[in-house]
C-alpha cells in the first residue's frame, strides 16, 4: 500500500443542515434580493445574510471581492480556507469564502460538490440582481425618450394600471389616467388598432389604442398613442371664416354642413379619410368637436350640398346620427354665427334627407288634409299667409311646391309659384285647383313642368307623383 495514501485521513462530510440556521438565512436573502436595483447594496446585504445565518454549522462563510482568488483561482482542499468562484451568465461577480470554525475536520471533495452549489444558486442571484437593475435602466431610458415625443403614449396592463405614461399622456390624461383610460374605444377583436376622438387638456385628442396579446410570461397590455388634431379642428374654422369672406365678396354659394354621431362611443370622426375621398377637391372636412365632423361646402347651392350628403350616406352610422346643412347668407355675421345655426338646426339623418314639401292654400283645413298623407314620407311645412310662404322660401330649402291655382290674396298661384322657381329653380310646383290647367300653365316657360291636380284629387295620385319626381331628381 502506498505510505502516502495511508497518511491521508478520510474524508468527514459536513453535517446535516439545521432548520434555524438556514431559514434565517433565507429571510436574509429575501431581504437582500429587495436591494436589487442597486447592486452594491443588494451584494453587502447578501454578504450579510450568509455571513450572519450560519447557514452550514462549523463553516465561516463571506463573500469577497476576485482579487482574492490570486492569480490561478485555486482551490484549498487542506487545512486553510478555500474559495468558491461565484460565475454568473459571462461573468464572475465575487467569490464565496469558505473557512473552519475549529480545527476537527478537514474540507474534502463532498465539501466542494456542496459548496460549489451554493456558490451556483448564489451567482444566479447576483445574475438576477444585475438583469433587475439593468431592466430598470432600460425601462428608464424609455421613459426619458418617450418623455421628449410630442405626441401622448401610455401603456396599460390588464387591470388598466398605468405601466409607462409619458409626460404628455400624463399632461392630458391627469390623474386619473387608468379610468380614463377605460373609456378610450375597445380594439377589434382581431388586433386592429382602433380610434377614438375625446376631450383632453383642453385639447381635441386622436387616441390609437391596440391590444398586445398575452404570451409567454407575459400579460396582454393595452397600448394607446395619443394625438393633438386641434390644428385639424382650427383648420376646419379657418376655412369656413375664409370662405365666408369670399361669399360676401364674389357673391358665391356657400353651404356649412354638421354632422353628429349621438351614440355613446363616437367613431364619427374615424372616417374622416373616407369623407375626404367622397367630397369635392374645394370641400373641407375636419373635426369640430369629438363627436361632430364639419363640411365646409363652398360654391354649392343648398341641392348640390344635400346630394353631397347623400352621397355622404354609406359612410355613417345607420342610427344616432344627427345632420344639420345650413346655406349660409348675409344673416350669418360670421363663423360663429353659422356654427350656432347648424347646432340650432340639428336634425336626424333621415329626416333631412326627407324629400321636402311646401304646402300653400288659403284654407287651412286642405293643407291638414294634404300634411296627414305626405308626412309619412315627406317633410311637410304648411302655410296659408303670403307673408309666411314668401320668407319660407326665402330662408328654407324645398323639393317640392303646392299650391292652389287660385288664391285670395291678390296673387295668384302661378305668380307664387314663379317666384318660387325663381328663388329656388330645382323646385318642383304642382297646382291644385278646379280650372283648366291648359289655359292656365303650359304657355309659361318657367312652369312647363308642372303638375296638375284637379279637385276633387285622389291624395294617392300627388304622393305617386313626387315619388317619381323627386326620386329622379335626388338621383
Amino acid at each position: 500500500m502506498n505510505p502516502s495514501v495511508e497518511s491521508v485521513p478520510a474524508v468527514q462530510p459536513l453535517p446535516a443542515v439545521s432548520v434555524p440556521g438556514l431559514a434565517a438565512t433565507l429571510r436574509g436573502l429575501g431581504r437582500a434580493m429587495a436591494f436589487s436595483p442597486d447592486f452594491r447594496a443588494f451584494y453587502a446585504a447578501l454578504d450579510r445574510a450568509i455571513y450572519d445565518g450560519e447557514l452550514l454549522p462549523g463553516l465561516r462563510l463571506e463573500l469577497g471581492s476576485t482579487e482574492v482568488l490570486g492569480g490561478e483561482g485555486e482551490f484549498d482542499l487542506g487545512e486553510g480556507v478555500f474559495n468558491v468562484p461565484l460565475v454568473g451568465k459571462g461573468e464572475l461577480h465575487g467569490v464565496l469564502r469558505v473557512a473552519r470554525r475549529d480545527n476537527l475536520r478537514r474540507f474534502g471533495a463532498e465539501d466542494l460538490h456542496l459548496l460549489t452549489a451554493l456558490g451556483g444558486f448564489l451567482a444566479a442571484l447576483a445574475d438576477h440582481a444585475l438583469a433587475h437593475r439593468d431592466g430598470l435602466r432600460q425601462l428608464d431610458m424609455i421613459r426619458f425618450v418617450l418623455d421628449l415625443a410630442p405626441t401622448g403614449f401610455a401603456v396599460f396592463d390588464g387591470a388598466l394600471h398605468p405601466v409607462i405614461v409619458n409626460a404628455v399622456a400624463r399632461d392630458w390624461l391627469g390623474a386619473e389616467a387608468a379610468e380614463t383610460a377605460a373609456l378610450l374605444a375597445e380594439p377589434p377583436a382581431n388586433g386592429a388598432a382602433a380610434r377614438a376622438y375625446l376631450r383632453l387638456g383642453g385639447k381635441l385628442v386622436a387616441a390609437e389604442t391596440v391590444v398586445a396579446p398575452a404570451t409567454e410570461g407575459r400579460a396582454p397590455v393595452r397600448v394607446v398613442v395619443l394625438v393633438d388634431v386641434t390644428p385639424e379642428q382650427t383648420a376646419l374654422l379657418d376655412t369656413l371664416a375664409r370662405e365666408l369672406y369670399r361669399t360676401r365678396c364674389q357673391g358665391q354659394s356657400l353651404c356649412f354642413a354638421l354632422i353628429e354621431h349621438t351614440g355613446g362611443r363616437s367613431t364619427l370622426l374615424s372616417t374622416l379619410p373616407q369623407f375626404r375621398a367622397n367630397l369635392p377637391t374645394d370641400a373641407y372636412c375636419g373635426p369640430y368637436d369629438a363627436h361632430r365632423v364639419g363640411i365646409v361646402l363652398p360654391g354649392q347651392p343648398y341641392p348640390a350640398a344635400l346630394r353631397q350628403i347623400r352621397h355622404l350616406r354609406p359612410l355613417l352610422p345607420e342610427t344616432e346620427t344627427a345632420v344639420a346643412l345650413v346655406v349660409v347668407d348675409a344673416s350669418l355675421a360670421d363663423g360663429e354665427a353659422v356654427l350656432e345655426a347648424a347646432l340650432a338646426a340639428m336634425r336626424p339623418l333621415r329626416r333631412l334627407l326627407q324629400p321636402t314639401v311646401l304646402l300653400h292654400d288659403d284654407y287651412s283645413a286642405v293643407n291638414d288634409m294634404l300634411e296627414l298623407v305626405l308626412r309619412h314620407e315627406f317633410g311637410v311645412t304648411k302655410s296659408s299667409s303670403l307673408a309666411q310662404t314668401r320668407e319660407l322660401l326665402a330662408r328654407q330649402h324645398f323639393d317640392a311646391f303646392i299650391t292652389e291655382l287660385d288664391l285670395n290674396e291678390g296673387v295668384s298661384g302661378l305668380e307664387l309659384a314663379r317666384e318660387a322657381r325663381v328663388r329656388q329653380p330645382e323646385v318642383r310646383t304642382v297646382f291644385t285647383s278646379a280650372a283648366s290647367r291648359a289655359r292656365r300653365t303650359e304657355d309659361d316657360p318657367l312652369l312647363r313642368q308642372s303638375a296638375f291636380f284637379g279637385k276633387p284629387f285622389v291624395a294617392g295620385q300627388i304622393i305617386a307623383h313626387l315619388r317619381a319626381t323627386l326620386q329622379t331628381a335626388a338621383e
